[in-house]
This record gives structure tokens, sequence and C-alpha cells, in this order.
């Protein structure tokens, strides 16, 4: 049987939200344990902006899966308690504004195409438009963080809300970085401000904590797999 284009978008749609899935999945005997983790690294991540970029209005990229009908209780579950997290941790004095980019022309016209590494924490940062972030974030000019629980799209250093004279700054939930290139140049990129905190689990404790700019060289240096090297 022959497949057609629009079968085998669906197909590589399927198969990214089964990797999304994989990623996100735990036995359900820890699956509460394992949201109240990512709400507690989120909740870090707030106070972390709260405390560095006070009054700052937030942008809030989520996962654009959720707002597919098909969308698991488990993906929605993920994305809510981001945002819950987040939430806390800025505290109910600052604007926090959810939205989600959009998939890649370039997946969507050849799925095949893109290559999204097994190992990856973040698999949407490679098939998601970077000029997406851009539209988002032009939108909401006056949303100077954004906060990704998606990781950054690559591509994103195209877009001119990367450049060092842009006052928007990022922050990430696990993200890969290999799509930034080498250590040294993510380490210029939280030292020019434009990366301002990642949340990790540490190595050792499995404990989450924030990179910021002050331990960034540091923090590559002894745990590079946390970023995807």
């Amino acid at each position: 049987m022959k497949i057609t284009k629009s079968n085998a978008i669906a197909i590589s749609l399927i198969a990214v939200a089964a990797i999304v899935l994989l990623i996100l999945w735990r036995p359900t005997s820890s699956y509460s344990s394992h949201l109240d983790g990512r709400f507690e690294s989120m909740r870090l991540l707030g106070e972390f902006i709260r405390d560095n970029k006070p009054g700052e209005s937030v942008l809030l990229v989520g996962n654009p899966f959720v707002q597919r009908p098909d969308a698991t209780d488990k993906i929605k579950d993920h994305d809510t308690m981001g945002h819950d997290g987040l939430r806390t941790g800025l505290g109910e004095n600052v604007t926090v504004t959810k939205v989600y980019p959009e998939l890649s022309e370039s997946y969507l016209k050849d799925p095949n195409s893109v290559f999204i590494p097994p190992k990856s924490k973040t698999p949407l940062s490679f098939i998601v438009d970077a000029a997406s972030f851009q539209s988002l974030a032009d939108a909401h000019a006056d949303h100077k963080v954004v906060v990704s629980l998606i990781g950054l799209p690559k591509g994103i250093q195209r877009q001119s809300l990367w450049n060092e004279s842009e006052a928007t700054s990022f922050a990430l939930l696990l993200p890969d970085f290999r799509l930034l290139g080498r250590s040294s140049d993510v380490i210029s990129q939280f030292e020019n401000g434009k990366i301002l905190a990642v949340v990790i689990n540490d190595a050792e404790t499995g404990k989450p904590f924030i990179v910021h700019k002050g331990n960034a060289a540091q923090v590559i240096k002894s745990q590079p797999g946390a970023f995807g090297w």
C-alpha cells in the first residue's frame, strides 16, 4: 500500500509523541513523586527569576502536543505541573502567559529529514519552529523572560531575540544544549545574560538545582551529561 505524504506526517507525529511519552513516563508507583519533582524544579526556577528579574513578566513556552485532541493525561500533567511550579515560585504578583510554538515547516514537509538525538531530554527542541519562538516573543514584547518547558528550538541563534542587544533572557528546564554548539558557547550565553538560569538534576543526589552565571562553568565541566554532551 502506498503511503501518502499526509499519512507519513501523521505517522511521524505519532512517533514523536511516543518519544515524548517515553521520556515523561514513569511507573505508576513513582509517577506522583516524579510530578512532584517537576513541580519543585519549576518552583526553584520561578524563585530564581523572581529574585533576579523582579517584576518582569514571564512568557512560558509549553508542549504544543498539549493542544492536540489526542493528548494524553500524562502530557497534560507535565505541562500543568510545570506551569504550577513556576507560578508558585514567582508569586502571584508576576504576570505569566503560557504559549505554544508551532512545529517546524521542514518537519511537517518531510519528517524523516529531522534528526532527533535518541537521548535528548527535550526532543521537541528539534521539531518546533524557532521562528515561532520569535513570533511569540514579538506578540508579548513586554515579557522579557522566556521560560521553556521544552528546551530551546534548533536554530534559535538565527532569531533576533537571541542577539545580545535584545533584552530577552531565557530560563530552561533540563535543556539539550548540544544544539547551541560547544560548552564554551553556552557558558558565554550565561555570561552575557541571554541564558538567565537552567534547572537540572544533580548527578549525585538527583535533586534539582539552579545553574546560573555564577556556577555555569563549573557545573557544565563537572556534569556535561546533564546538558546533553
